[in-house]
């Protein structure tokens, strides 16, 4: 800490990061500091937390909309997300182990599923919100729907259910993506043998580069021309308290640092922009949770961290831990389908607000009590009752005949 006259400049750790604060609760943090160190709250106070002065930390949550990647300017309807691209997926997925030579999860199994399963239920569900929106998503895992990932593969599971590297394999991405990657790690080791859990690890921000590059979002690395938007890596492995009967909550990781230690993403703007893109998911999902479910829904840190899904992308990027699946205190709400529904209405609804800023308008719910009427001319006319959205102030809603 240094002192000078008024001004004081405190140096914190890096967990000081990992919260989310609102501006009021910043000002009250700064006026505590000053009552500490200079017995009034009249100082000039600066704190600095993992390389950052804290303030600067809130500036990376748009009030207006993101700007298009593709140049085409932001939609004029609110609730649209057309023209932009999302990459997503799910966890985990089975792979085969070349050391035990069989196929396994890669993840254990726990009240009833496993993370290489259930994580699928939420990226399914974010990934049909966001394409009713108009926006298109790419994933490198199957998806459960999809008549070519429903085909059973080698493991005897069906392919949604297999890892990425599977997938790209099978889809014709070329297996410098999603085979031998460490051959595309800095100093890496030529006879590293094959080792399929890293490859599938490390192969999906690796596609994502290949897809957006050549593209304005990766002006600078070969590839499809793709203008990828942002990125999701959906897990629920948020670690594990001692008592079962303790909420794990909701944690979210993004990395300011690239793979090579590079502080920019492919187009140029700083990578810790996708620390708003992590604040605006944790803070949209832990309010709908905390409403509809338990005010007790922790929310977790807002880490900057190294893993590796979120420092070789070169698009903003969230990897979101939802909820810990270890937890049967989490998974009393998990395996609840309404539960699964509404947060990944509230994924849906952060990435949407993260894009389109204060333009953003839900889509409506879905509609109950319909009903179908044939009138004495053989005409038929459907009714319905309007399901109102008591989380928006601003929502659409379907019109109640047609």
């Amino acid at each position: 800490m240094r002192v000078n006259g008024n001004h004081v400049r405190l140096n914190t750790n890096a967990t000081m990061s990992y919260l989310s604060l609102t501006r009021d609760e910043l000002q009250d943090l700064k006026r505590s500091v000053s009552r500490w160190v200079l017995g009034h709250e009249r100082g000039v106070i600066q704190l600095y937390t993992d390389g950052y002065e804290i303030s600067e930390l809130g500036r990376y949550i748009p009030a207006k909309a993101q700007p298009m990647r593709n140049g085409q300017g932001v939609p004029t309807d609110g609730s649209s997300l057309s023209g932009r691209r999302i990459a997503l997926w799910g966890s985990h997925g089975i792979y085969h182990d070349s050391i035990q030579q069989r196929w396994h999860w890669q993840r254990a199994t726990l009240w009833t599923t496993v993370e290489d399963l259930y994580s699928s239920q939420y990226s399914r569900l974010v990934t049909e919100m966001l394409r009713n929106a108009g926006a298109e998503v790419v994933q490198p895992r199957g998806q459960i729907g999809d008549s070519a990932a429903m085909t059973i593969g080698e493991s005897g599971y069906p392919r949604w259910a297999e890892a990425a590297r599977y997938w790209l394999a099978y889809t014709g991405v070329p297996d410098s993506i999603w085979m031998d990657t460490h051959l595309r790690m800095p100093n890496h080791k030529p006879d590293d043998k094959e080792d399929a859990y890293r490859d599938d690890i490390r192969c999906r921000p690796f596609w994502v580069n290949w897809l957006s590059g050549g593209s304005s979002a990766n002006p600078h690395e070969a590839g499809q021309h793709v203008p990828i938007d942002l990125c999701l890596a959906l897990h629920t492995d948020g670690s594990m308290y001692p008592s079962d009967t303790l909420l794990t909550g909701t944690l979210v990781i993004y990395s300011d640092k690239g793979l090579y230690g590079e502080t920019t993403l492919g187009d140029g703007r700083d990578r810790h922009i996708s620390r708003g893109l992590a604040d605006m998911v944790q803070t949209q999902l832990t309010a709908d949770l905390r409403h509809l479910y338990t005010a007790a829904w922790p929310r977790r840190e807002l880490k900057n961290s190294g893993y590796f899904e979120a420092k070789a992308n070169k698009v903003p990027t969230l990897l979101l831990e939802l909820l810990s699946h270890q937890s049967m205190a989490d998974m009393q709400y998990g395996l609840n389908p309404a539960f699964q529904f509404d947060a990944a209405r509230a994924i849906y609804k952060g990435i949407g607000r993260w894009l389109q800023g204060s333009n953003f308008v839900p889509a409506p719910l879905a509609p109950s009590h319909v009903a179908l009427r044939l009138d004495d001319e053989h005409r038929c006319h459907v009714s319905w009752t309007a399901t109102t959205d008591s989380l928006e102030r601003k929502s659409s809603s379907w019109k109640g005949e047609w």
